[in-house]
This record gives structure tokens, sequence and C-alpha cells, in this order.
């Protein structure tokens, strides 16, 4: 049996100070993830009832729409717009044929 070495398949040893820092990093991502939640669920709480029926869901909803964790706006924005999530949610309005998500004054 022969048994091949490749330095392809060995990674440095992680120091502390490298894992010290990821987790740094991690922490802060999470930290800015939560302000972000939190300006996109003051924004949505100061919408009326109609402009929230508008955007597919109502004010009781808010909080677990906030909840879901995207990596961007974009992400979210792809999926409040994608086909399964359409399905899903049927148009509240009878007379709208399509509905477009979008938050606007939320940095992307």
């Amino acid at each position: 049996m022969v048994i091949v070495y490749s330095a392809a398949n060995f990674a440095p040893p992680a120091t502390l100070s490298s894992r010290m820092a990821r987790l740094l990093t991690k922490g802060w991502d999470a930290l800015k993830d939560r302000g972000e939640r939190a300006r996109v669920r003051a924004l949505l709480y100061g919408m009326e009832d109609r402009e929230l029926k508008d955007l597919g869901f109502t004010r009781s909803e808010i909080e677990s729409v906030t909840l879901i964790a995207w990596d961007s706006l974009d992400q979210a924005t792809a999926y409040f717009n994608s086909l399964p999530f359409k399905e899903l949610q049927p148009l509240r309005d009878k007379a709208a044929k399509v509905r477009n998500f979008h938050v606007e004054g939320v940095a992307r």
C-alpha cells in the first residue's frame, strides 16, 4: 500500500491570533446584522397596514420576516420576488397581477 501526501491537504495550524481574529470578525458581523434587522424592523413598524398588505404580509408577521437571516438585502429581495414565495403567499390584492418586494431606505 502506498500513501501519498500532498501539500494541498495540509493547512497550517491555526494560531491563537488567527482564531481570535476570526472570532472577532464573526462577532462584528453578527452585531452589524442585528443592527440591520433592527433598522428594517423599525422601518416596517413605521409603515401603515395598507403598505404592509401591499408587501404581502401583516403587522404580526414583521418579527418573523426580520428574523430570517440573509447575506444581503439583495438576497432578501430575490427571495420575496421568487416564484416559490409568490406561490406560497397569494396576492391579497385581487387587482394585482405581480408583487415586487423592495425595502427603501435600507443600505444594501
